[in-house]
C-alpha cells in the first residue's frame, strides 16, 4: 500500500492536496507561513474570518482504495493567525514517533 502525507487544518476540514515527502508537504507549509492570515489559502471559511486561524498538521496515512485510510503519523506543525506565523518546536520529533499501533 502506498503511504500519502495531507496537511490538514485543526479548524476546519478542507480537501487537501497529496504529498509523497514529508519534506514537500514542509516546504509548502513553509511557502504558506509567508502569507498573510486573510489571504488564500490561510483565509478561513467562515464568518469571522478576520480573527480566525488555521492550524496546520501533516498526516500519514496508508493509502487504500476505500476510507477510512489508516493513520501512521501526524505532527502539529504551525499556526497562522493574524499576529504571523508560530511554529511548533517539536515538529521533527513529533513526526519521528510513527503510531501504526493504533
Amino acid at each position: 500500500m502506498a503511504r500519502i502525507i495531507l496537511i490538514q487544518d485543526g479548524h476546519c476540514e478542507l480537501q487537501q492536496t497529496e504529498y509523497t515527502s514529508f519534506d514537500d508537504a514542509l516546504e509548502e507549509l513553509r511557502r504558506r507561513a509567508l502569507i498573510l492570515s486573510t489571504d488564500p489559502p490561510n483565509r478561513a471559511p467562515c464568518t469571522g474570518w478576520r480573527k480566525c486561524s488555521r492550524s496546520y498538521t501533516l498526516c500519514e496515512f496508508e493509502k487504500t482504495q476505500t476510507p477510512p485510510w489508516k493513520l501512521w503519523r501526524y505532527a502539529k506543525i504551525v499556526d497562522v493567525d493574524p499576529t504571523g506565523a508560530t511554529w511548533n518546536p517539536n515538529y521533527e520529533r513529533d513526526w519521528a514517533q510513527e503510531r501504526s499501533a493504533w
